[in-house]
Protein backbone atom coordinates (compact mmCIF):
# COMPACT_ATOMS: atom_id res chain seq x y z
CA UNK A 1 0.00 0.00 0.00
CA UNK A 2 3.20 2.60 -0.01
CA UNK A 3 6.41 2.25 -0.15
CA UNK A 4 8.16 3.14 3.16
CA UNK A 5 11.30 5.97 2.98
CA UNK A 6 14.15 6.83 5.44
CA UNK A 7 15.45 10.49 5.62
CA UNK A 8 19.40 10.65 5.34
CA UNK A 9 19.82 13.26 8.33
CA UNK A 10 17.50 12.48 10.99
CA UNK A 11 16.71 8.46 9.96
CA UNK A 12 13.37 9.20 10.21
CA UNK A 13 11.02 6.81 8.72
CA UNK A 14 7.82 7.24 7.07
CA UNK A 15 5.47 6.06 4.10
CA UNK A 16 4.60 6.70 0.78
CA UNK A 17 0.82 6.31 -0.38
CA UNK A 18 0.64 4.03 -3.49
CA UNK A 19 -2.26 6.51 -4.09
CA UNK A 20 0.02 9.49 -3.72
CA UNK A 21 2.80 8.52 -6.43
CA UNK A 22 0.89 9.93 -9.52
CA UNK A 23 -1.23 8.91 -12.54
CA UNK A 24 -0.01 5.17 -12.68
CA UNK A 25 -1.64 1.82 -11.22
CA UNK A 26 1.28 0.65 -9.26
CA UNK A 27 2.16 -3.21 -8.51
CA UNK A 28 4.53 -4.83 -5.62
CA UNK A 29 6.69 -7.58 -7.01
CA UNK A 30 7.27 -9.71 -3.82
CA UNK A 31 10.39 -11.63 -5.83
CA UNK A 32 12.22 -8.35 -7.06
CA UNK A 33 11.20 -6.46 -3.99
CA UNK A 34 9.69 -3.36 -5.72
CA UNK A 35 7.25 -1.67 -6.70
CA UNK A 36 6.76 -0.70 -10.36
CA UNK A 37 3.83 1.46 -12.82
CA UNK A 38 2.42 -0.66 -15.08
CA UNK A 39 1.79 2.25 -17.61
CA UNK A 40 5.38 3.94 -16.99
CA UNK A 41 7.53 1.34 -15.53
CA UNK A 42 8.72 3.43 -13.35
CA UNK A 43 10.22 1.51 -10.35
CA UNK A 44 11.47 1.40 -6.82
CA UNK A 45 13.57 -0.72 -5.07
CA UNK A 46 15.11 -0.98 -1.81
CA UNK A 47 18.38 1.70 -1.48
CA UNK A 48 16.52 3.76 -4.48
CA UNK A 49 17.03 7.41 -3.32
CA UNK A 50 14.45 10.05 -3.84
CA UNK A 51 13.56 13.40 -3.11
CA UNK A 52 10.59 13.64 -0.22
CA UNK A 53 8.54 16.26 1.84
CA UNK A 54 6.45 15.87 4.72
CA UNK A 55 3.01 15.10 3.93
CA UNK A 56 1.32 14.77 7.09
CA UNK A 57 3.04 13.94 10.65
CA UNK A 58 0.87 12.77 13.67
CA UNK A 59 3.38 12.92 17.19
CA UNK A 60 0.90 10.90 19.32
CA UNK A 61 1.15 8.48 16.58
CA UNK A 62 4.65 8.29 15.93
CA UNK A 63 4.04 8.28 12.33
CA UNK A 64 5.07 10.19 9.46
CA UNK A 65 3.54 10.63 5.65
CA UNK A 66 5.66 12.12 2.95
CA UNK A 67 4.83 12.84 -0.77
CA UNK A 68 7.67 12.88 -3.74
CA UNK A 69 9.13 15.78 -4.86
CA UNK A 70 9.89 15.90 -8.18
Amino acid sequence: WGIYVEEKKSKCEGMIRLRDLGDDFYNYDQKGGRVFGERTGIEWKIGTPVRIKVKNANLELRIIDYTLVD
